[in-house]
């Protein structure tokens, strides 16, 4: 979804916002975007996806085909 300068994403159809939400895989980061806009806090939300995509490969180690 490319957008121009100064479009604001409130003004995207529906189809538009649900792709981006599946993309993105993150309903919190579209409602933190629509709120803050540009001033929404990028390093927090990649702080927590590093912490949950760690969580995740620990749970999930025992299963690797190829362990490290």
């Amino acid at each position: 979804m490319q957008m121009e300068p100064g479009e604001s994403l409130r003004q995207r159809p529906g189809r538009q916002i649900a792709l981006f939400k599946k993309l993105v895989g993150s309903a919190s980061w579209w409602n933190a975007l629509r709120r803050d806009g540009a001033k929404v806090d990028v390093e927090s939300f990649l702080a927590d996806w590093r912490r949950r995509a760690l969580i995740y490969q620990q749970q999930t180690r025992r299963y690797w085909l190829y362990p490290e």
